[in-house]
């Protein structure tokens, strides 16, 4: 939409799509979590996602649409500063995510085939095994 230059049309597909993510990310994630049968400990506070996704997302959104209705030179100065801040703190998320993926892979709780099986429990009766 906004290679056409239609940024209206774009900014309020964002928002949309922002709201209706913020609504629906806590149903969705609490039903995968159910069938991924992760506990019964694991829930979700939905107030507080919507909450935490309108200031993360909503609010910074709103501030910069009025700063270029109502502050259009100030807002046009701002914008290679905050294209490159934008840059750099996107490519730390990719990072860091990428790298907490990596050890999240390589720190497996499954024994490795050559490593020994032990168990640390005695074993509730005579003929049980581990």
């Amino acid at each position: 939409m906004v290679q056409s230059g239609d940024v209206v049309g774009g900014a309020g597909m964002q928002v949309l799509l922002a709201s209706v993510g913020s609504i629906t990310f806590a149903p969705t994630a609490g039903v995968l979590l159910n069938a991924a049968d992760v506990g019964i400990d694991v829930s979700l506070d939905a107030g507080t996602l919507i909450r935490t996704v309108a200031l993360l997302q909503l609010v910074p959104f709103a501030i910069g649409l009025l700063m270029r209705r109502y502050a259009a030179p100030t807002a046009q100065s701002w914008h290679p500063a905050a294209a490159s801040v934008s840059n750099i703190t996107f490519l730390i998320v990719l990072v860091g995510s990428s790298s907490a993926t990596g050890k999240a892979s390589s720190h497996s709780s499954a024994p490795s085939p050559s490593s020994p099986v032990s168990c640390s429990l005695p074993p509730p009766s005579p003929l049980a095994r581990c």
